[in-house]
């Protein structure tokens, strides 16, 4: 690299970058001067000169956008409030709750008959050393300090710093209220999990804790709309949200107006357009329990958001990954066929290559490697004495509850005629010999083969020298017949909505507030920003009640 001179560095650079330009766009301003054109010590172009280039991603806000009304076309109101919450799961009741006991006129918006959404699939939630059931547990967790570095840990440091610090500083909101209005806990404690925090499980787990917010509501004087789909956000002529055109249960296109709108719609999971767009072909072939649950999570609240000028985040949107399942919807949450394809066997991709240590604890691992896998799935193979082992010994995975029902982990000893039924309905493949199973699922032969054989002479010495897998776990595959399940992502909600603030106000373009919107929950993003941070446990429902909460008070604060 002789002569490499200060601007031959940067055509280099310049080059490298240019791949990933748009053609057309121009580079650095030619200089007025032949001068200063032939010096070495070029003057780099200043921020915000006509120069610079800022490259964005493709967005998919103008395909999902669902246009606002505006109150010039809407007449009066049909109803009126101060608060309006759109979403009544975990987020929506909370902010409700909070909002209301504030002192604001609440509206709480529910499109289905029931509220809880997918709320009811709530085990454990996050709890910090400021909540009063921690406290009197007397089994504190980490120090604040601890809880922020090792979430930022978690999300690559990439979460919005102000954000995080709130919902340390204030996450304790909901659960304080939960306890001083007498709701029961079946733990409240710290450890389980590597992370620096507690974890609570309130009596009904997730059900319990929504019926008790609903009735508290509805007790103190709340306005709960059922059966009612927000469908427009209404804007004022300065574009400030005042409310929602929506279809109840007595007219389609109702409007109610509000001085502040909060979205907690729970995420676009059931939404098949978005999620091959945002999620790709992992998303598409993912075992949602949105789905599973009939919980229609369509996006509806972000699309609307998109409407009024609010941004995507700028991370992938990833979803909150449960452990793996098997490809075929047929094959139920826990029933045999998923159970064994999250034991700790053989895991391999399309090509037979191994994919790392089978027996990982945190449950996003699973959604993962199948995800980054070509396709978005992975392969658990297993031979005919793992079939045995099932039927006859404890499960070492066990089950995907935090705590987990009595019995769980028990032999099965229905899984060889499970497997054997399931084998061609789209999940498990079946063969012979590791070839015939090869050919069968569509493995690269010659791959699969080699990667047993390996496989097998680690198991024989009883040391993974490859990913250092428990021996508890290394058994060989050598008796046949084979079987491989396909096992694909699994999430419980996806992540990443809109942007918002510290507050929860949703930003635009250029990060100011949309004036009276705010969103929370699975709506919003800047808090997670990888996937679901694994190592804290109870993190996903936590900032679900957070959000509601600490978005109510800034609301109030407003007025």
């Amino acid at each position: 690299m002789a002569d490499m001179n200060r601007r031959s560095f940067l055509g280099l650079g310049a080059a490298m970058v240019s791949g990933m330009a748009l053609s057309g766009l121009a580079g650095c301003a030619p200089s007025a001067d032949k001068d200063a054109e032939d010096s070495s010590e070029e003057t780099l172009p200043m921020a915000g000169a006509e120069s610079a280039i800022y490259a964005e991603r493709v967005s998919g806000v103008d395909r999902f956008a669902i246009a606002p009304a505006k109150t010039s076309d809407m007449g009066e109101p049909d109803e009126t409030c101060d608060w309006l919450v759109i979403g009544g799961g975990n987020t929506g009741l909370f902010a409700a709750i909070h909002g209301l006991e504030l002192g604001m006129d609440t509206i709480l918006l529910e499109k289905n008959p029931l509220t809880g959404g997918a709320g009811g699939g709530t085990e454990a939630t996050m709890i910090l050393n400021d909540a009063k059931y921690l406290q009197e547990a007397n089994s504190p967790c980490g120090s604040s300090e601890e809880v922020y570095h090792y979430f930022q840990m978690q999300n690559a440091w990439l979460s919005d710093a102000k954000l995080i610090s709130n919902y340390i500083k204030h996450l304790h909101g909901p659960h304080d209220w939960l306890h001083d209005h007498g709701m029961k806990t079946v733990f409240c404690a710290t450890g389980g999990v590597e992370a620096p925090c507690g974890g609570i499980m309130y009596e009904g787990m997730g059900s319990g804790v929504n019926a008790f917010v609903t009735e508290a509501f509805e007790r103190e004087g709340g306005r709960l709309m059922t059966n009612t789909a927000a469908k427009r956000l209404v804007v004022d002529d300065d574009g400030a949200v005042v409310g929602v055109v929506a279809d109840t249960k007595e007219k389609e296109g109702a409007y109610i107006s509000a001085r502040n709108v909060f979205l907690g719609t729970g995420g676009f999971g059931s939404n098949p357009d978005m999620v091959a767009y945002y999620i790709g072909e992992a998303g598409t072939i993912a075992y949602k329990r949105d789905e599973q649950m009939g919980i229609p999570h369509d996006g509806d609240g972000i699309c609307m958001a998109f409407g009024v000028g609010a941004v995507e985040a700028r991370e992938m949107w990833t979803a909150a990954p449960g452990q793996g399942s098997p490809a075929d919807l047929a094959d139920i949450w826990d029933g045999e066929v998923d159970r064994a394809c999250r034991e700790a066997n053989l895991w391999v991709n399309d090509l037979g290559k191994r994919i790392g240590n089978e027996k990982w604890n945190a449950i996003s691992s699973n959604f993962g490697t199948a995800y980054r896998q070509k396709g978005g799935y992975y392969w658990n193979v297993f031979d005919q004495t793992a079939v045995k082992r099932m039927e006859t010994e404890p499960f070492v995975m066990g089950s995907r509850w935090v705590i987990a029902p009595e019995g769980d982990g028990d032999p099965i000893p229905t899984m060889g005629a499970a497997l054997e039924e399931a084998v061609g309905g789209g999940s498990v493949w079946k063969g012979e010999t590791i070839e015939e199973l090869a050919s069968s699922a569509g493995i690269d032969a010659e791959g699969l083969k080699a990667t047993v054989e390996r496989y097998n002479e680690l198991a024989r010495n009883g040391v993974d020298e490859d990913f250092w897998k428990d021996p508890v776990t290394l058994h060989e595959l050598a008796e046949g017949p084979f079987y491989a399940i396909k096992v694909v992502p699994t999430w419980f909600c996806t992540l990443c909505g809109v942007k918002v603030d510290e507050d929860l106000h949703v930003v635009d373009e250029n990060g100011y507030p949309i004036k009276g919107l705010y969103a929370g929950g699975a709506d919003a993003s800047q808090f997670f920003t990888t996937e679901y941070s694994h190592g804290f446990g109870g993190s996903c429902s936590g900032f679900a009640y957070f959000s509601g909460w600490y978005a109510a008070e800034v609301a109030a604060s407003s007025l």
